[in-house]
């Protein structure tokens, strides 16, 4: 097989968004993860920077790409489209990736036998890992192709990811509004994983990132996160939808126990900060979306009362049980209020 067959097999065997437009456009990373277990998962042997947006990204990628390579790295480079040659998609620092690699690549492909076909990007995106992964780079800059969290690279878990400017940009298929096609751009750090996986993650983590969990596995594992790292009654969850609602809310369950020994006339010490902060972050977003700035002042004000509370010895039993600082002193549940309140009114002097 020559080069130019090769290249006439990719563009007319396969899928092509520029010929085809939304027809060849593949949502959905199943295709790439088969490929990518195919060739033997080549983008896990080197680091990655993932880079989306709408415009400024191919010029980003190619920045980032001269000045790693500059500064000692093997750098390989994956951009789209190309002006002249196919070639110049994949490149080792800064030189194309040769004839004779593109020939081979397409020669293993056609002679594997498979329940699938990869649209041109697909295919194309993994000839870029596979070629990184032979020519041994350190890291590998990567310029998603369309949207990016159903693009086809976003395979990878990069060990940094770039978003440029957003602006509308193929709005049949990544939406209408600038919010759904930031939504689409963004999703470049969104990976899957099994639910034991991600809360080992968690556990370690020095945090840094995005957690998504569907509604059941979020609540009972952010409940179990928050329980290991100090308190569950610390924990304020905070809910977006796609159309920009917001809602805030105490953890779930914190005080259960406690309603039933209220109910018997018994002193509890129930910790009310997850409480206090979901109204807090509440009456913030509310203050922004009204233009109310005193209502946020009040927010940030109420926060920084309550953490100074606790942070000069004052709190429930909870963090006594837990805490590194001497001589503190263990409050019920309406004394922690009123200690919060006095702060609070204290700092509303200053």
């Amino acid at each position: 097989m020559t080069y130019q067959e090769s290249i006439d097999f990719l563009y007319n065997s396969l899928p092509v968004f520029q010929r085809e437009g939304a027809s060849a456009y593949k949502p959905g990373l199943g295709t790439s993860v088969a490929l990518d277990d195919l060739f033997g998962n080549p983008h896990r042997e080197y680091a990655c920077i993932h880079i989306a947006g709408t415009n400024g990204k191919g010029s980003t990628a190619h920045t980032l790409a001269a000045v790693l390579a500059r500064a000692g790295y093997r750098t390989g480079l994956y951009t789209s489209p190309h002006i002249f040659d196919f070639r110049e998609r994949i490149r080792v620092n800064g030189q194309k990736i040769s004839h004779e690699a593109v020939v081979d690549f397409v020669e293993r492909w056609m002679a594997v036998e498979s329940d699938f076909t990869p649209s041109f990007f697909e295919l194309t995106s993994t000839m870029a890992f596979e070629y990184f992964a032979r020519e041994k780079v350190d890291v590998a800059v990567i310029e998603t192709g369309l949207g990016g969290r159903l693009d086809s690279t976003n395979i990878i878990t990069p060990v940094v990811s770039v978003i440029t400017n957003i602006s509308p940009d193929h709005t049949a298929l990544l939406g209408e509004s600038l919010e759904k096609i930031a939504f689409e751009k963004a999703g470049i750090e969104y990976f899957y994983t099994l639910i034991d996986d991600a809360v080992a993650r968690v556990m370690k983590s020095k945090g840094g990132f995005i957690w998504a969990c569907k509604n059941y596995d979020g609540d009972v594992m952010s409940d179990m996160v928050s329980s290991a790292f100090g308190s569950l009654a610390m924990m304020t969850s905070v809910l977006v939808s796609p159309d920009g609602v917001y809602e805030y809310e105490a953890a779930h369950g914190t005080v259960q126990r406690h309603y039933y020994k209220h109910l018997a006339g018994e002193e509890t010490s129930t910790n009310s900060v997850a409480t206090i902060f979901a109204w807090t972050g509440a009456l913030r977003k509310r203050g922004e979306l009204d233009g109310n700035k005193e209502l946020s002042v009040f927010a940030d004000k109420l926060e920084k009362a309550t953490l100074e509370t606790i942070e000069s010895g004052k709190m429930t039993k909870d963090l006594a049980l837990i805490t590194s600082l001497k001589n503190v002193t263990v409050l019920n549940s309406q004394d922690f209020i009123k200690a919060i309140r006095a702060k609070l009114e204290e700092i509303s002097q200053c």
